[in-house]
């Protein structure tokens, strides 16, 4: 039971690590089109 337990936590904290990542780079997406629409005015 313990065994299943652990391979469910690294599974989910792979997952929460991939997430993040993908959060990162999606803010950083958001931060050049703002810096591209402040460049246009």
């Amino acid at each position: 039971m313990q065994t299943l337990l652990l391979k469910k936590v690294e599974e989910l904290t792979r997952y929460i690590i991939e997430i993040n990542t993908k959060n990162q780079q999606l803010q950083q997406q958001i931060h050049n089109l703002q810096q591209q629409i402040t460049e246009k005015k």
